[in-house]
């Protein structure tokens, strides 16, 4: 085990920027006399004209519902803060969003739903770190006020819950049950954080399986009963290229700079799909086996909460495209990664330290350079290439410690 050591606490530094810099986006604008939306850009943040629209979404949907018309089915319109209507989407979110209705959701209460969303992840954040050294605390600051980071908290977009639910899940990890219980909030509201599941199941133990496969089973007889729904809501991000990563986003990416015609960008996607698949696999199976002869090891609290982001990240870039502020589920592993990167096996240092190298690239892209051009957006998917084989290999170290997979492995 890698226990980490320190006589000082440097959380507080970590919270302490994220909160200042929220406060600039909010305070420099009125000083200066400039739009808030150029301020977001300026700083790389992929912001719209008016903040937390993913949230003035939801709350659309939650008012349609109450009113008796299906936001599923019928196309509902967002009323702006200038008074002007722009067009929603039809609902592609789980339909449990729609019971926050109930807890006062409505879009004339947005702007207080999105600051109890941000301070919910303030408080996350506090969660997820842990006890930091100042070099660790120094690493988690720019990750959290990075462009990809913000854009979470300035869509103000329901991952937030999620979020919160995994780090609750950490917190808990001593009760197997009691763990499963906000991953299982999760995965109803998003669905894909249903993968977290494993977090519980790879600590060994069958009180922890037995949760974690009552747990799948609870979350399959869900899917079940939306079985009708599912189909447009997996196709919600379809197309969608800019802000976002995942297997198939070169594929739409050169569709719309006009190099492929669709269906060569149809059989591209396809074809990207199936190598991220295979990779994901390959690098997973050269990870475990490696760590037959350079075995590594993370600290309890760092693995589990590893288990809980890694096999969704790897998942979700394998399906479909995914917007950028799904980064900020990448900092569940940073602990893990940070912990190798210290460690004492070089192969498994190296590998953290790219792997940290590119989710700060990435986070950071957009502050650096746009999207506009071709290669510009090709590099970028480029990293998160690079990020997920890496992830695919430390997944597989990890996974040999798990008890049950090797004669003398151990939990990791």
């Amino acid at each position: 085990m890698l226990a980490l050591k320190t006589r000082f606490d440097w959380r507080p530094l970590v919270v302490l920027g994220l909160v200042l810099n929220l406060g600039a986006y909010l305070l420099i604008p009125e000083w200066l006399g400039v739009s808030r939306q150029k301020l977001f850009h300026f700083a790389g943040v992929a912001a719209l004209e008016f903040p937390f629209m993913d949230l003035r979404g939801v709350a659309t949907w939650c008012e349609a519902a109450a009113n008796g018309r299906d936001p599923a089915a019928t196309h509902t319109t967002i009323t702006l803060p200038d008074g002007t209507r722009q067009p929603n989407f039809l609902m592609n979110y789980s339909p449990v969003v729609l019971w926050f209705h109930a807890l006062g959701l409505r879009p004339s209460t947005v702007s207080l739903w999105a600051l109890g969303l941000a301070v919910l992840q303030l408080a996350s954040l506090w969660g997820l770190c842990g006890k930091l050294r100042f070099r660790d605390a120094v690493v988690w600051l720019f990750l959290v006020c990075s462009p990809a980071s913000m854009l979470l908290i300035e869509r103000a977009n329901m991952d937030i819950l999620v979020f919160a639910c995994f780090v609750l899940a950490l917190v808990l990890r001593g009760q197997a049950w009691a763990a499963v219980v906000p991953i299982l909030l999760a995965a109803v509201l998003k669905f894909y954080p249903a993968a977290g599941l494993a977090a519980p199941w790879r600590r060994g133990g069958w009180h922890q399986r037995l949760a974690s496969a009552a747990g799948l089973v609870l979350f399959l007889a869900f899917l079940y009963s939306l079985k009708s729904q599912l189909a447009a809501i997996g196709a919600s991000l379809s197309g969608q290229y800019q802000s976002a990563f995942g297997s198939t986003v070169v594929a739409d990416v050169l569709k719309n700079h006009g190099t492929l015609a669709e269906p060569a960008a149809v059989f591209l996607s396809q074809a990207l799909q199936i190598s991220a698949l295979g990779l994901g696999f390959m690098g997973g199976g050269i990870g475990f086996f490696l760590s037959r002869k350079w075995p590594t090891s993370v600290e309890e609290r760092a693995s589990y909460a590893f288990w809980l982001a890694a096999p969704m990240f790897l998942v979700l870039f394998v399906l479909s495209n995914q917007m950028d502020y799904k980064w900020a589920f990448l900092l569940f592993m940073v602990p893990a990664v940070l912990g190798i990167a210290q460690g004492g096996v070089p192969i498994w240092k190296i590998c953290a330290r790219i792997w940290l190298g590119g989710i700060f690239v990435y986070s950071y892209w957009t502050f650096f350079s746009g999207e506009e051009s071709l290669r510009n957006a090709i590099f970028k998917q480029g990293v998160m290439w690079l990020v997920f084989v890496l992830s695919s290999l430390l997944c597989g170290a990890l996974l040999a410690r798990v008890p049950g997979f090797l004669k003398k492995g151990e939990a990791s």
